[in-house]
């Protein structure tokens, strides 16, 4: 309010008179923020100069998000959240989106009062604080049901299908996605309650630990002879069950080359042919590792969840040795010479020392042997150039 003076008229310039005039009408809550010990407050603003449409739509949005900022987001012991904590990332992208959240999944907020100047225009919300923890408990209550389905279903696949069982598992996560720092409770099948964080971990750790391989001997063992015999091992549990589509790493142990992905066939089983590994050696071991991720749905590896969810868990790994058996070989051989019997066999020798270089093994006579090596050579004269002399070797090996 301002009082002012103005002359009355021209004959009586020293007669003033005083009136009150309103230049401000700003309410309370544009000059000073509300407080209040019941309500979640949010104050949104908006340019209309630069929203000239849609100015009131943005000044709500900002509105709710900054009563959604009044809402305190914890993460609390044995929440989903608390074991993954180590994600700093991921825990503050949590923290920032559920305070967004946090009200806005509630429809009992409510509009106090606008103000709009030349400039912009202002917006005022508030919710009863009681009100959005009630309905926060009954939808916490909602998803913990929901999860427990979930969770029910997983059990029941663990002994038929290891992916889809994980899959219902991810799926009781995304259920309470919006409480993932409350420590959450179900109860299954009269259990007592349990939290539902430390469930599902421990139940989906217990799952991937379960896997095994199984072979009938120490080790694998390739007999280069044995075409029929397909080497490779089983996946089971541990109740041996065999599991089907488990995905795999494998690779021979300190060898760079020679990687494969591959998974269990319906029988549960992985056959390893050697020519796709290249050992270098006539011994070692593969190595195996469970690919956790494959085991996801292709529709859930790109939730930013579940990828940070399923990266927690120690990835399974297996050795497995080999041996390969190679044949005992006799090598005989008609070495010539321009048609002439060469009393020493150049041949022979040469083939007999690459391959006991390679592991096998020349048998002392031709009945021991498990592969005959036969040689058949000869020499004939080639051109004549000047002073030099070129002879061509015909040479069979069967």
């Amino acid at each position: 309010v301002l009082i002012i003076g103005f002359l009355s008229g021209c004959k009586s310039k020293n007669k003033l008179s005083k009136i009150e005039v309103n230049i401000d009408d700003t309410p309370s809550w544009v000059l000073n923020r509300p407080e209040s010990k019941q309500y979640y407050i949010g104050i949104g603003v908006a340019s209309i100069k630069d929203n000239h449409q849609n100015y009131a739509d943005i000044a709500k949005q900002n509105a709710l998000n900054d009563l959604a900022s009044e809402i305190e987001v914890n993460i609390e012991a044995n929440s989903l959240l608390y074991s993954m904590e180590r994600n700093e990332r991921f825990k503050q992208d949590y923290l920032s989106t559920t305070k967004t959240k946090s009200s806005l999944y509630l429809d009992q907020y409510e509009r106090v009062d606008s103000y709009q100047n030349q400039e912009k225009f202002m917006v005022y919300y508030r919710l009863n604080k009681q009100t959005y923890r009630d309905a926060k408990l009954k939808r916490q209550n909602e998803a913990a049901v929901e999860a427990a389905r979930f969770v029910s279903s997983a059990r029941a696949l663990v002994d038929k299908d290891v992916s889809l069982s994980l899959t219902n598992y991810l799926m009781a996560i995304k259920a309470v996605q919006d409480f993932l720092g409350d420590p959450l409770k179900i109860s299954l099948n009269d259990e007592n309650e349990r939290f539902i964080g430390n469930l599902i971990y421990k139940e989906i750790e217990e799952l991937l630990n379960n896997i095994s391989l199984v072979y009938p001997n120490e080790t694998l063992l390739y007999e280069v002879l044995d075409k029929q015999n397909e080497v490779g091992v089983f996946v089971n549990n541990d109740k041996s069950k065999v599991l089907s589509n488990i995905p795999f790493k494998i690779k021979v142990e300190g060898q760079l080359s020679g990687m494969i992905k591959t998974t269990s066939n319906n029988i549960g089983f992985i056959h390893l042919p050697l020519i796709d590994f290249k050992p270098s050696k006539l011994g070692g071991a593969f190595l195996f590792m469970l690919l956790v991720e494959d085991l996801i749905p292709e529709s859930m590896q790109n939730d930013d969840l579940l990828k940070v969810y399923v990266s927690q868990f120690k990835k399974p790994e297996f050795k497995v040795g080999f041996n390969v058996l190679l044949p005992e070989l006799f090598v005989i051989s008609k070495e010539l010479n321009l048609g002439a019997r060469m009393n020493n066999e150049i041949l022979k020798s040469s083939t007999k020392q690459a391959a006991t270089t390679n592991g096998f093994v020349i048998a002392s006579n031709q009945n021991n042997a498990d592969v005959l090596v036969q040689i058949k050579s000869d020499t004939k004269e080639g051109s004549v150039q000047f002073d030099l002399f070129s002879v061509l070797l015909d040479a069979q090996v069967d």
